[in-house]
């Protein structure tokens, strides 16, 4: 059983550089090029981590973080920006997000980064910053729940 995660980016390029990293690692991913697609496909799959860009066309990553939380109030989600300031991440964090990433980040600080809030992972042996995608026992264990 492999989890799911979903980028949404209108970016051309790096969200299948993404899609085909994280597929190399086991993880089944979705991409979408916008809010309204990325909403279409939380509808439609069982979705276990958001990448969400900030700045997308029509809407607004954090208005589009606005509409995810109607959806999923569990789902993790992940803001990704070109252009980082503290006010936005803070705004960001207040709607729900679980972790602000400057693009340009390691992609295996992603999978292997510190600890993240996303999921209470403290105790988890794999100390991803997302979940295993075979989920070891511990992941296991939280999907469950």
């Amino acid at each position: 059983m492999s989890l799911t995660i979903l980028i949404i980016d209108d970016e051309p390029y790096l969200p299948h550089q993404f899609a085909r990293y994280l597929r190399k690692h086991g993880y089944e991913v979705h991409t979408a090029a916008d809010g309204e697609t990325g909403l279409a496909e939380m509808q439609r799959n069982t979705i276990d981590l958001v990448l969400l860009d900030l700045r997308l066309p029509k809407i607004s990553g954090l208005d589009l973080l606005t509409q995810i939380r109607k959806i999923d109030q569990d789902v993790p989600v992940v803001m990704l920006t070109a252009y980082g300031d503290v006010q936005t991440a803070v705004a960001a964090m207040k709607l729900g997000a679980c972790d602000y990433l400057l693009k340009g980040f390691d992609l295996d600080e992603l999978l292997m980064g510190s600890r993240s809030t996303c999921h209470p992972r403290a105790e988890c042996p794999c100390q991803r910053a997302i979940p295993c995608p075979q989920l070891c026992g511990y992941c296991q264990q939280l999907a469950r729940k």
